[in-house]
């Protein structure tokens, strides 16, 4: 959440090599909309009196997050997070929202989905790990406050 007291900072636009890393990281797939994005701004952090957190990420920020609940031995996580092109977060990884990249039930490529860190342990399918609150990255980017549910 962005509160009248925060500041933003923009990270500069990302060039072809960035995005063409961040592709082969991602197993060659990023989605036209990621593209767009990054190329309007490789990350956005949030700067406040408790510090500076990346909100939206930047393309060394996305791989990380793909990988950030590899050792919370989920199988769920470690099959699925791969699929998902992770662009933002907040309090600390604890709630991630990305664009599935690679298709997988009952979510298809270009869906926007929600990650609450509390739901991984519980999770047995895709639909009990992820939300869709969002039906564009066009709508997650202008939402001023971001929801998983």
């Amino acid at each position: 959440d962005v509160t009248s007291s925060d500041s933003l900072r923009f990270g500069r636009p990302a060039d072809e090599g960035e995005l063409n890393l961040l592709a082969n990281n991602l197993g060659g797939r990023l989605t036209q909309e990621i593209r767009e994005l990054l190329l309007e701004f490789n990350g956005v952090w949030i700067e406040s009196n408790t510090g500076r957190e990346p909100w939206f990420l930047s393309t060394s920020d996305m791989e990380r997050a793909a990988h950030f609940y590899d050792d919370w031995e989920s199988d769920l996580v470690l099959k699925v997070f791969p699929k998902v092109a992770f662009v933002c977060q907040k309090n600390g990884f604890s709630e991630l929202w990305g664009v599935v990249v690679k298709p997988f039930k009952p979510f298809k490529r270009g869906d926007i989905v929600a990650l609450d860190h509390d739901r991984i342990h519980e999770a047995q399918t895709a639909d009990q790990l992820f939300t869709r609150p969002y039906e564009s990255l066009l709508e997650l980017v202008e939402a001023r406050v971001k929801k998983c549910d």
